[in-house]
Parts: C-alpha cells; structure tokens; sequence
C-alpha cells in the first residue's frame, strides 16, 4: 500500500496529517499521473491513501495513440466498449482509492477524437472509492455522438462511499456501480456541440447502479 501525509519525521502510519502534510501526485499540466496498464489479481491488492492528485493533462489524440485501456462495456446490450483515458488516474481491479483528492485534471479533446473520452479525472474499472474529492476538473465539452463520453469521472462496477464530486464541467458516468452516502453539488456540463438527446443535458449519468443517502444538487 502506499501513504502519503507525512512530514518525514513520523514514526508511524497514526502520526501522519493529511490536512498539515498533503502529499500531491502532479502532472504539471504536461502529462497523466497514474495509469495502470493491468487489472490486479486479488493477492496483490494495493491502496492509495492520503494524495492529492492534481494537473494532470492529456490531450484525446495521444489517449488513442497510447495507453488506453479497453474494457467490454457491462451491459450485453451496448455495443460500445469502455476506453478508460483519465488525465488524473486510469485504475483497474482491486484498487481501492482512500483520502484522495483529485482536482484540476484536464483532457484537450481533439473534434476527431471528441466522442469516446471516458474520465478526464478518473477512468476506473472495479475497486473502491472511499472519502474521495473530485473538485474542479474539466471537459472540454460534451459529445452530441455518445450520452456517456467525455466525462469528467467514468467508473465501472466499483463501490464509492462517502465521496464528494463538486465544481466539475462536464459529466459523470456510472456503470454496476454502489454509491453510499456521497454528494455530487455545484456540477455543470458544457454543451457546446448540438445535443442529440436528453442524456447529454445530465450532470450524473447511472446506469445498473445503486445509490443510497446521496445528496445531488
């Protein structure tokens, strides 16, 4: 596992501070912060904990050119499959995210690659999410091709509990998710191109998920 918030003159992992020592994982605005290229097999599980993850920048012509994971969409029915793209962190299996903020990760989108970037801030397939922030992350703007793309979170059969997502542009995707006790306020979506339907005009997309004690403004 792998901690942050610490001075480095801490004896242990009880005497860290996330609030006087934030640890932060920054792209500088040039490049993604954590991208996994595997799903992780149940022994070797990791946690990341206490980091705040920021800047970090892909544009959506390089995301096609490399590390870009590709995933079989959950639903039978969908013919689209999930490339996971995120600026901020792509994570795969047995990951579980705790203490972490994610804030001001950005993807540049290219009009030839503008209808298939999942998770500017975070592109996330199984795992957890636990005490996460997402908070000022951008898209460029929204698809008028798939309901789903170009958002700013896009997490697949995961389970999030007490997160936060506020200040965002854009939207965020959830596929066979469980959300307990997370709020999702003070989020737009930038529609700059012609919508084709109703699903682009929403802030939260669900699909196959359930939410319990959340609060959406």
């Amino acid at each position: 596992n792998v901690y942050g918030g610490f001075a480095g003159t801490e004896t242990s992992l009880e005497e860290r501070s996330l609030h006087e020592h934030p640890t932060y994982l920054d792209g500088s605005h040039a490049q993604r912060v954590l991208y996994q290229s595997e799903p992780l097999a149940e022994e070797t599980a990791v946690v990341w904990d206490g980091f705040v993850i920021r800047n970090g920048y892909m544009r959506s012509g390089a995301c096609y050119d490399y590390s870009t994971t590709m995933l079989a969409h959950p639903r039978e029915d969908s013919y689209y499959s999930l490339k996971l793209q995120g600026a901020g962190a792509v994570l795969m299996d047995n990951v579980t995210l705790r203490h972490v903020s994610f804030e001001g990760n950005f993807i540049a989108l290219q009009r030839e690659y503008d209808n298939r970037v999942n998770g500017n801030a975070l592109g996330m397939s199984g795992g957890r999410l636990d005490h996460v922030s997402v908070v000022n992350n951008t898209t460029d703007y929204v698809s008028d091709v798939n309901s789903m793309a170009n958002s700013y979170v896009y997490v697949v059969n995961a389970q999030i509990d007490s997160c936060s997502f506020t200040h965002n542009v854009g939207k965020m995707a959830l596929y066979g998710c469980t959300v307990n006790a997370s709020r999702f306020e003070y989020n737009q979506v930038r529609a700059e191109l012609p919508v084709m339907d109703d699903l682009n005009e929403a802030e939260l997309y669900v699909d196959a998920s359930t939410m319990r004690y959340c609060f959406l403004s």
